[in-house]
């Protein structure tokens, strides 16, 4: 009997030892992968967020994505928006960063006058470095949506929000992941601060948080933007853009926010010792808001009125000016649309 006893016993170690060997732990198996020991790192923006404003890392259970209650914390380093956490070690590889603080405001070019929150939710499997802006924040809800009411995987997940997100602004398509951009050292650093520049506005801190909401709310809900404040938004986009071709440059708003944010010291890299040009990013969105289409030869003198009942411009007729002298592009230079009663086009017609 003791024979058979101790015989049981090797068999069922034995099992467990080939379990392990060869399939791993079950967490392993279910691909959950603990992150140990790590320095996670990365830059804070809305504007850059200013000194001393909190980061904190939370833990996410590796199948429901809920937080455990374990976490991180460190602050901003530099005005920059930098951070480093040192010694992470989470039971899965998904975790929320939260940063909360006042920041630079690119309209105004001072300190905000009050605090926000700005989230990500990201996969540390294959990455040390985790930037926190206002696109990571618009996918956060999404992503824990369709993870936890739609059942999808994590990877899944991002991929269907992020398209969603670039979708809706219009102008990004095939852009790194939002964890990877940065205003002033990434390859789309113009597309996020773009956005940052749309969604602030030129209102309070307490609008631009509500405006925040609203959205990321509308994406979490159906993956698209709807709403009175995105017709908001694509007014605030045409009154940018408009002016740099209307009015003095020099004494333009978005001419003092491309002042605001070179004067905050960029990085280093050549490439971006200036502000990234965003003009063509806010025509192609505020003329997709719009509705107006193409203008382009085969457009020329076309007249369109605006239908969106959120913009200010409801009603009001657009007219496609064609310059006979030069080829068109899809930013607004060579040939564009006007407002039928801007006293520029009429200029321009004469």
């Amino acid at each position: 009997m003791n024979f058979l006893y101790l015989l049981a016993i090797a068999t069922l170690f034995w099992a467990c030892s080939e379990n392990n060997t060869a399939g791993g732990t079950s967490e392993e198996a279910e691909g959950i992968v603990a992150i140990k020991d790590r320095e996670i790192a990365g830059v804070t923006q809305k504007g850059p967020f200013l000194v001393g404003s909190s980061v904190t890392i939370q833990e996410l259970d590796g199948k429901t994505l809920v937080q455990t209650g374990r976490s991180f914390k460190t602050s901003v380093k530099t005005n920059l928006g930098d951070f480093a956490v040192k010694n992470v070690n989470l039971a899965s590889q998904y975790a929320l960063l939260e940063v909360n603080g006042y920041f630079r405001n690119e309209v105004t070019g001072k300190n905000s006058e009050g605090m926000i929150s700005l989230n990500a939710l990201t996969d540390l499997t294959n990455r040390n470095n985790v930037n926190v802006n206002v696109l990571t924040h618009l996918e956060t809800d999404r992503v824990l949506n369709l993870v936890q009411k739609q059942g999808l995987s994590f990877a899944d997940a991002k991929k269907q929000a992020e398209s969603e997100i670039f979708s809706s602004f219009g102008f990004m398509n095939s852009l790194e992941s939002p964890e990877d951009m940065d205003i002033f050292s990434s390859e789309n650093g113009g597309a996020l601060l773009a956005l940052s520049v749309l969604m602030l506005g030129d209102g309070s801190v307490a609008d631009f948080s509500e405006r925040l909401a609203l959205a990321a709310r509308s994406f979490a809900e159906n993956g698209e933007w709807h709403g009175q404040e995105k017709g908001e938004v694509a007014d605030w986009a045409y009154q940018l853009e408009n002016e740099e071709i209307t009015k003095d440059v020099e004494n333009t708003t978005l001419s003092k926010i491309y002042h605001n944010v070179n004067s905050w010291n960029l990085r280093d890299e050549i490439y971006y010792e200036n502000a990234p040009y965003i003009n063509g990013l806010l025509y192609r969105f505020w003329t997709s808001e719009f509705n107006l289409g193409a203008c382009d030869a085969m457009h020329a003198g076309d007249r369109k009125k605006i239908a969106n009942p959120n913009s200010k411009y409801y009603n009001k007729e657009f007219v496609c000016f064609f310059d006979n002298d030069f080829g068109c592009t899809d930013d607004g230079v060579r040939c564009r649309w006007y407002l039928a009663e801007d006293p520029f086009l009429i200029e321009l017609n004469n």
